[in-house]
């Protein structure tokens, strides 16, 4: 093995100790919403197509259909939809690595920085869909490095619209903004602009006559049901948000670095790709703005541009930095990356893994308790539905369109958590309503309809309160064998003697 060869295969080992080391401190896992994937996954395999229950309408409650589709095809050869989400999330993270890797000549020490980021441990374990969305910025930004032809750089921005929503809200913008900026030798702004618009409407367009066609909508069910407050709220929501995982995310500096190096050489091509890069930062900066963030922890809305960071990083002649920089930027990167992991993001992130699996456990102990044909309502419609195997109503509408088209918004709650329909929940006819505290605590928790969690569960809360099921529902605490407590409503006509 030469020199070159066996340094690679050692940063690698050590790239995939750092990325496991760092999932295990972090609390890294499955997340709720994994689950959803899942069971997609699952109902899409066994001919039910795109239905979150199968006798229920179709719904577009993912926020990705190429990772959906990769989990039903999975799925349909055996592999379990679990196995096959997190192994995926595994793979693209590895991918997304590998592009850093061969970006530049600073790569391999770029790579080591990009795994050494706790975020990207975090979801790399999640079984979610965020790894993909970086393996598909990072490789349109090589693709923009490389000058590849507008047409098949528009089709391939035109793709990652395939993955997630940020491929229209962010990919397309960005491409278009960098053709705009530094069009291809020889050839005029407006045709390069041309020709990437039609390779990006040949793979655009039939995803969106897809949708229409299937769900007789013109953006995912996920976008009606997160995307609901006004622009102010969501700006304000979306500064804090980036406020917050600024001191959570180290990593996002390197962007800054990016900045730097490029503007030592700026004739060189290498800067160029990394300005290229830049631009990129700043639209997603943007579009985070616009809808506001999330609750998640370690940041999922800026992943993508922790792996263009780095990837802006990579692309920074070596000769343009000082001998003495150039030795310790990766260890001092890497310091920089795991100074995360003494934020408040990892116990917010081991907290939500628990959570999901605490739901797991509840829909499990469901599963084996009631009787078949239960339908639930839960506030999480990941785990729990998912461990059940009942047909389950989403109170906050991201699988239930009933709520996002008819029910109404909280302003007071936190973001993604606002839509309610009481009426859709009580036209479902649950048999139990499910509490999101249940397998988390040794006690009762909200014992009272006063003692919901209006910011996380204002649609619970206002649901618990109604007359009907007031009247329809009785509150019942069980305890589950690991010592925690079920919470839930249960339709008295349902109840035991």
């Amino acid at each position: 093995m030469s020199r070159a060869g066996a340094r690679a295969l050692v940063i690698a080992a050590a790239g995939l100790t750092l990325l496991v080391a760092v999932a295990y401190v972090t609390g890294a896992g499955p997340v709720d919403d994994a689950y959803i994937f899942a069971r997609f996954g699952e109902n899409l395999a066994a001919g039910h197509g795109f239905r979150f229950n199968p006798s229920g309408p179709r719904v577009e409650g993912f926020s990705s259909p190429l990772f959906t589709l990769l989990v039903a095809g999975a799925v349909a050869v055996g592999v379990p939809a679990m196995a096959a989400a997190t192994a995926l999330s595994l793979a693209a993270t590895g991918a997304t690595a590998l592009v850093i890797a061969r970006a530049g000549p600073s790569g391999l020490g770029a790579a080591l920085v990009y795994l050494a980021c706790p975020a990207v441990a975090y979801w790399g374990f999640s079984a979610m869909d965020a790894p993909l969305l970086s393996l598909a910025f990072v490789g349109v930004a090589a693709a923009l490095a490389l000058e590849m032809h507008p047409a098949a750089l528009g089709a391939l921005a035109g793709a990652t619209v395939w993955v997630r929503p940020e491929g229209l809200g962010v990919v397309l913008p960005w491409v278009f903004a960098a053709l705009a900026l530094w069009p291809p030798p020889g050839m005029r702004r407006a045709r390069a602009l041309g020709l990437a618009s039609a390779g990006a409407a040949l793979v655009v367009v039939p995803l969106f006559a897809i949708r229409w066609t299937l769900f007789a909508e013109v953006f995912p069910n996920t976008y009606y049901a997160k995307v609901v407050l006004t622009l102010g709220d969501r700006l304000a929501f979306g500064a804090r948000y980036l406020y917050a995982q600024a001191f959570a995310i180290p990593g996002i500096g390197l962007a800054g670095l990016a900045l730097a190096g490029s503007t030592l050489r700026p004739a060189d091509g290498a800067s160029r790709a990394a300005l290229r890069v830049l631009v990129g930062v700043a639209v997603l900066t943007v579009y985070t703005l616009y809808v506001g963030g999330d609750h998640f922890a370690w940041a999922r809305f800026l992943l993508p541009g922790v792996a263009l960071a780095a990837l802006g990083l990579a692309q920074i002649r070596e000769d343009g930095l000082a001998p003495p920089l150039r030795k310790l930027l990766v260890p001092a990167l890497v310091l920089l990356g795991l100074a995360g992991l003494l934020s408040e993001q990892r116990r917010k992130g081991g907290n939500e893994v628990r959570m999901a699996a605490a739901w797991y456990r509840v829909g499990e102990h469901l599963r084996r308790t009631e009787p078949p044909g239960t339908r639930l309502a839960v506030i999480a419609a990941g785990a729990t539905p998912y461990a059940s195997g009942f047909e389950a109503f989403d109170m906050l509408g991201l699988v239930s369109p009933e709520v996002v088209h008819g029910g109404a918004v909280a302003r007071e709650a936190d973001p993604g958590h606002q839509r309610y329909h009481t009426a859709a929940v009580k036209a479902f006819a649950p048999n139990l309503l499910v509490y999101p505290m249940s397998g988390r605590f040794d006690t009762p928790r909200w014992p009272q309809a006063s003692d919901i969690d209006r910011r996380f569960c204002y649609a619970l809360a206002v649901a618990a309160v109604d007359p009907d099921i007031a009247r329809d529902y009785v509150y019942e605490a069980r305890p589950l064998p690991d010592g925690t407590w079920l919470e839930m409503l249960r339709r008295r006509a349902d109840a035991g003697p």
